[in-house]
């Protein structure tokens, strides 16, 4: 699935089911490529959490995320 941003910036609204290989090579992690300002490391870390999270959280049978 090819994510992108509208005119302002943000995804559109709806169900966006990727892997989190898929999530850490998208734009909403390396960017729209026009932005010098965009915290790759950062969002990586926030990605590297999340998949922590749903671990965790499917260990316990909780799989509708």
């Amino acid at each position: 699935m090819i994510l992108s941003f509208n005119d302002k910036g943000l995804l559109n609204p709806g169900d966006y089911e990727l892997t989190f290989d898929e999530i850490r090579h998208s734009i909403v992690v390396l960017g729209p490529g026009d932005e010098p300002q965009w915290d790759t490391a950062w969002r990586e870390k926030l990605v590297d959490n999340l998949e922590i999270m749903v671990k965790q959280l499917f260990a316990v049978g909780i799989n509708d995320i």
